[in-house]
């Protein structure tokens, strides 16, 4: 019996439809998903990325503070805007931004010592868990690694491996899209019960729309924490360092708290921006790093008072969020090391 297969699209249309799905929040899955499909998808959607996302990319590093003359000081960083790829494709080009500069040799210094930190024989625990450096595409914003990063340090410019620093940019954002989706199922019951009482006028909207949001951005600070705690342990396991108990250390406690509540701020910073890719015709200059989220990063070990008995408590949410991993095989995301 002979069989006769559908014939094969051309690579322009199949560039028209990966480009119908480009909105802001599908990138996640565009990237982690829909390019592992076929050859012809991942051509896609990589021409997309290169062509239009890698230009809304930035790499910031955070390198301390400045004391002039007067005492007062002032922060000190340096922002990497993407400038182009290189011959073969494979190597993106980032160019820094430290033209005239009255501290040009104090950034330079303070710059070598950070990356000096991420090279893989001066890796150690510290260096994994409080990096200087941030990744920004379009408005979202994460300290994962910078895959292949080298310098040219007469021109200020940095390269690395596009494909694998979007790889492990989005392997951690699904990880958390994940824990947020598996969190609003599993509370679905919750939510129920919420409505119910407002029916019967148990609980005012205001109350019920209080209590929901609370729990869902106690859920999103947890889910953020998480996910990034999955990468950490990953990099450790790599490095043959075997796991680590995050809460028993309450020097890496504070460090993580303080990272968390940096990474808080520039996510809300970057959430008001406008991004000409999606907001239409106006968009305004996203520079330096951000993303999406809460302004202020509590403790994630506190209990947040609130109104009413249904909302979950923090060590419940902790709770289910632990089962979840497990069910996930330890919470590593998928795909974490295709490039």
């Amino acid at each position: 019996m002979s069989t006769t297969t559908s014939p094969t699209l051309p690579p322009e249309l199949w560039e028209r439809v990966i480009e119908q799905c480009n909105e802001e929040p599908v990138l996640v899955e565009l990237w982690m998903s829909y390019r592992h499909v076929c050859r012809a998808f991942r051509d896609a959607v990589e021409k997309l990325f290169a062509e239009r996302h890698l230009r809304k990319t930035w790499i910031n590093y955070a390198l301390g503070t400045l004391e002039d003359q007067d005492g007062r000081k002032t922060m000190v960083g340096i922002t990497f805007e993407f400038m182009e790829l290189s011959e073969d494709k494979t190597i993106a080009i980032f160019q820094g931004d430290i033209d005239d500069r009255s501290n040009q040799g104090c950034v330079k210094e303070r710059l070598r010592e950070a990356i000096k930190r991420t090279e893989d024989g001066n890796l150690h625990m510290h260096n994994i868990a409080v990096p200087q450096h941030t990744v920004q595409v379009h408005r979202e914003i994460n300290d994962t690694p910078i895959p292949g990063l080298e310098m040219d340090w007469d021109k200020m410019r940095l390269s690395c491996d596009w494909k694998a620093l979007f790889t492990r940019f989005y392997a951690e954002e699904k990880h958390y899209n994940r824990l947020m989706d598996t969190f609003l199922e599993d509370n679905k019951a919750a939510a129920d019960e919420m409505k119910e009482k407002m029916e019967r006028g148990l609980m005012s909207m205001g109350d019920l729309f209080k209590q929901a949001m609370e729990m869902v951005g106690d859920t999103n600070k947890i889910s953020y924490k998480r996910a990034r705690r999955a990468r950490i342990s990953r990099m450790m396991q790599e490095n043959n360092w075997g796991s680590w108990n995050w809460d028993q250390d309450e020097e890496n406690k504070k460090s993580e708290k303080r990272v968390l509540s940096e990474l808080a701020k520039l996510r809300q910073w970057a959430s008001t921006q406008d991004d000409s890719d999606f907001d239409g015709e106006q968009g305004g200059d996203v520079v330096d790093s951000s993303d999406e989220e809460d302004a202020e990063w509590e403790d994630a070990d506190d209990d947040d008072e609130s109104d009413g008995e249904v909302s979950m408590t923090e060590e419940e949410m902790e709770a289910m969020i632990d089962r979840m991993d497990e069910a996930m095989g330890g919470g590593a995301p998928p795909l974490y090391h295709k490039t």
